[in-house]
């Protein structure tokens, strides 16, 4: 196969791939099987998991971050304050779940842990806030 066939072959499966997942996302699921609550997904909530807001409320938000993500950190800063007006208003039950990327994220979250489950989401803030002070390198995915 010559450069220009590859190129149409690569074309052509990237178009089938996005058809195929356009039909997966835009046709309805008769076999979703709609939970109780109308949900149609339950995600079990265990008593390790830190939360906000109401288990009741009409929408549930489950995170998973980890202390040194950059990405993490900067949702914390820019998306999160209006997450948690929802939070407050009733609107979204919001579960926080570490998921660490390295021994420094499993560090965290031990020192997090040792703490009142009430004050456990507000040193999560207090690392993502100040992770250029106490990761100013960053740590690579091992």
């Amino acid at each position: 196969m010559n450069r220009r066939q590859i190129i149409i072959a690569v074309i052509v499966l990237a178009l089938i791939a996005l058809g195929v997942g356009t039909y997966m996302v835009m046709t309805p699921d008769n076999d979703a099987g709609l939970a109780s609550g109308g949900s149609a997904y339950s995600f079990k909530i265990t008593s390790y998991d830190r939360t906000l807001g109401d288990p009741k409320a009409p929408v549930q938000v489950i995170e998973y971050a980890a202390p040194t993500c950059p990405v993490c950190a900067h949702f914390n800063a820019t998306m999160f304050p209006t997450m948690k007006r929802y939070i407050d208003a009733g609107k979204v039950f919001y579960v926080f779940r570490v998921m660490p990327l390295n021994q420094v994220d499993v560090a965290a979250e031990g020192m997090a842990r040792c703490l009142p489950a009430d004050n456990y989401l507000e040193f999560i803030d207090l690392l993502f806030r100040n992770q250029a002070k106490w990761d100013p390198d960053g740590h690579d995915i091992p």
